[in-house]
């Protein structure tokens, strides 16, 4: 057993620099005494370690099993028990042929009652350089020390404290909220009273259950939660133990941690700035190329007109995208205030959302490719004259809707603090991404030198919009197959049968031109009760099916617990929150993630790559999201080798292979 000096075991044979190790030390009071859970004099743990490291070495995190009632409502150990502390090593840590790691482990021990005093320990161990491999003497008591270690919960978790009171809200779902018969709480760092747990009164909520209890002494307003929650199930008999760890919310009555990466140091105005620049570069994102070339040909027109028609029509398809900021934004604001866990793009879970999508860039597709002459929106009531600005307005909406699959760089820090400030401050912030989106056709339309670069109209149009009904039509493809992702087949036929009914609906009035008047409107009505009579037949039936494991043995299923957990074994996590109506989240992917550079450079530095797939409503991965500060995808959070102490990094929205690597490699130990 490598080194056992003072009941202290290393992990390890050799030390390898850049992978952290981690120590167990033997912890045994004597008989008829306990191991406190907190020092009842100074309030803090009652197991300390301190450490004598070489250079580049630091103390990470130290683990402990799960407290149990010791007597009069005192939480202790009253046997022996091995703990777990994690020493992190720097990959440029200097070069020696052994390493000695020494130090002092003390514990708070107790006879009965005031009855207390410091045990100590010291310890040292030596260990020679090498490859971080494993001592296979010591598996047994690190496995055994791991499986006694305090698991994280799994719910996600919403939580707020002031001068007296504490509440958290766990958001288990309806039927597992109907089997919690009581829970405590314990803090992990106490305080006057730390080492006493409070009972927390029960509370049904939409999410789950809400927990509120008398905690002033040891939870304070503005502090992290890090505690235990000891929770009673019905029908079993001891209470199951969990790690909670949260943001306290109570001052900004929001979910989000103010001091997540990227959200901390921003202000309002520097807020305005990132969504501005967003809604500018968002203009080249994928997603909003179909609504591009609808608003390039009305360009052309509105120019050949009259500068003051191009101006118009600019300020029209401003108007339009800002109002569907606006409407985007107060959705999501009011959704948030009800409990609903939704961030931008919010809309793309509904699978009848991406249906109506799908049927109007068909419409569009059917008229780019010549087969009927449709000007949306108005093509149904038979409106001729839809180039102006009415038609520039609702083509402003068309791009909003059509954006929300991706996120521009800048976008994702501006709209998490958006939802941590007010609803007035918010809603600015989503019209200034609109404003940044509108821009360029702002500048187009007020500056005559930029417009003049268009050409005239000609035929060249037409052969134009020929040609773009092609990758239209595969952006009605890509929305098929994110439906097959959210319902299945199932949602898929509904679609198509819809799409059935738009064709037949146009070539009913393209045959019945003589009488379009009354024909439009008699097709309209048919066409409503027809697609309300489908919609009434198929709505049992059109639910969104459960989200499939994640295909690969090179990926993790995403889930906060197994983050926790195997970080607790020193390795890193790469976690990858995307979407399959995300188009930056696929490119990504393709381009990154699924490159054998990539996959080989995560093997080598003992990184999990894990999938968090927020295609359809998921109150774990928004929650996380959440402590990120980010609410838009894609996001990628790189928790770095060397344990739960060390804080995530987010990476860019747009990334490329070499720059990936170039930042996962700097964040190495």
């Amino acid at each position: 057993m490598a080194g056992e000096q003072g009941r202290a075991v290393a992990e390890v044979e050799t030390i390898a620099p850049g992978r952290p190790i981690w120590i167990a030390f033997y912890i045994a009071p004597e008989e008829g005494a306990y191991v406190s859970w907190v020092d009842q004099t100074s309030g803090d743990k009652g197991l300390h370690v301190d450490l004598k490291l070489p250079d580049g070495f630091s103390k990470g995190e130290l683990v402990r099993p799960a407290p149990q009632p010791v007597g009069d409502g005192v939480f202790g150990y009253g046997g022996a028990f091995w703990a777990l502390q994690e020493i992190l090593i720097d990959r440029k840590a200097g070069f020696s042929d052994v390493y000695q790691i020494a130090g002092t482990y003390i514990w708070h021990e107790c006879a009965s009652g005031p009855d207390c005093r410091d045990i100590k320990k010291e310890f040292s161990l030596k260990l020679p350089y090498g490859q971080g491999l494993p001592d296979p003497e010591a598996a047994a008591i690190f496995s055994g020390a791991r499986a006694a270690a305090v698991p994280y919960l799994p719910w996600p978790v919403s939580y707020r404290a002031d001068s007296i009171y504490i509440e958290l809200e766990l958001f288990i779902g309806e039927v597992m909220a109907d089997t919690i018969a009581e829970v405590y709480i314990l803090p992990v760092r106490g305080r006057e009273r730390g080492n006493f747990r409070t009972r927390l009164e029960l509370f049904r909520s939409e999410g789950g259950v809400q927990l509120q209890g008398e905690a002033a002494d040891q939870f304070l307003a503005g502090e992290k939660l890090d505690a235990l929650l000891f929770i009673t199930f019905k029908g079993d008999g001891a209470a199951k133990v969990y790690r909670v760890r949260s943001a306290n919310d109570f001052e900004q009555n929001t979910g989000f941690d103010l001091a997540a990466p990227g959200v901390a140091n921003l202000t309002l105005w520097a807020a305005l700035g990132l969504a501005f620049l967003g809604g500018i570069l968002l203009n080249l994102m994928p997603c909003v190329f179909p609504v591009l070339t609808l608003k390039i040909f009305g360009i052309v027109k509105a120019g050949a007109v009259s500068s003051r028609r191009l101006k118009a029509d600019s300020l029209a398809y401003t108007a339009g995208i800002l109002l569907s900021f606006l409407i985007v934004a107060l959705l999501l604001l009011t959704f948030r205030s009800w409990g609903q866990q939704v961030g931008w793009g919010f809309q793309l879970q509904s699978p009848y959302f991406i249906t109506v999508m799908a049927l109007v860039l068909f419409t569009v597709s059917l008229s780019f490719a010549g087969l009927f002459e449709i000007r949306l929106p108005f093509a149904i009531g038979g409106k001729s004259d839809t180039e102006g600005a009415l038609g520039s307005f609702y083509t402003g909406m068309l791009a909003t809707l059509m954006a929300t699959p991706c996120t521009a760089p800048f976008m994702a820090p501006a709209l998490g603090f958006a939802l941590t400030l007010p609803t007035p401050d918010a809603v600015l912030i989503f019209l200034g991404l609109g404003l940044g989106l509108a821009a360029p056709y702002l500048l187009i339309g007020f500056i005559p030198k930029v417009s003049s670069i268009f050409p005239k109209p000609g035929r060249w149009m037409e052969t134009l919009k020929k040609i773009l009904a092609i990758p239209v039509l595969l952006t009605v493809g890509w929305l098929m197959w994110v439906l097959f992702a959210q319902t299945g087949s199932q949602g898929v036929w509904i679609a198509l049968m819809y799409m059935v009914l738009v064709l037949a609906f146009l070539l009913f009035l393209r045959a019945s031109a003589l009488w379009a008047n009354r024909t439009r409107v008699l097709g309209l009505a048919l066409y409503a009760l027809s697609a309300l009579a489908i919609l009434q037949m198929t709505l049992p039936k059109f639910v969104v099916v459960e989200r499939a494991a994640v295909a690969g043995a090179e990926a993790v299923e995403f889930s906060e617990a197994a983050i926790w957990n195997l970080r607790l074994q020193g390795k890193g996590v790469f976690v990858n929150y995307t979407a399959t109506w995300c188009i930056t989240c696929i490119i990504n992917e393709r381009l990154v993630f699924r490159q054998e550079k990539f996959q080989r450079f995560l093997a080598e530095n003992n990184i999990v790559y894990m999938v968090a797939d927020w295609t359809n409503p998921d109150a774990g991965i928004a929650a996380s999201l959440e402590g990120l500060g980010r609410t838009a995808l894609p996001v990628y959070a790189f928790y770095p080798p060397g344990g739960p102490t060390r804080e995530p990094i987010l990476l860019p929205e747009i990334l490329t292979l070499e720059k990936t690597l170039e930042i996962l490699s700097s964040r190495l130990p």
